[in-house]
This record gives C-alpha cells, structure tokens and sequence, in this order.
C-alpha cells in the first residue's frame, strides 16, 4: 500500500501505479489504488521532486 501511495503521489497515474505494483507481484485495482491514496490523505513534499521516490534508504528516479 505504502508503495503504490508514493507511486500516485509522485506523478504516475492510477493505471500506471497498477503496472508498477505488478512488477513485485501485487496485484490490485486502480480503484484499490485510489481507496488507498484517499484514506491516507496525504500530499507530496513541497520541496521533494517530482520525479523522485524515496523507499527507506534508496531513491528511484522515475521516467
């Protein structure tokens, strides 16, 4: 959940998150997705990049 989450809020859209979760083998719906982002409520960090996500100590550059 915490995945798809950064996913979303880093730029991609629902139906891409869903692909990207699919690589570690999760399986689950833009709908599920958007669920997950919306109970969270949580918005990206105004000084983080956008075309950045961080997971613990590693970064991943997206595109």
């Amino acid at each position: 959940m915490k995945l798809g989450i950064r996913y979303h809020l880093s730029g991609l859209s629902l139906s891409n998150t869903v692909r990207e979760l699919e690589n570690f083998g999760v399986k689950r719906s833009r709908k599920a997705v958007h669920d997950w982002v919306q109970k969270a409520d949580l918005q990206p960090a105004r000084n983080a990049s956008p075309d950045q996500i961080a997971l613990d100590e590693t970064v991943i550059r997206v595109n």
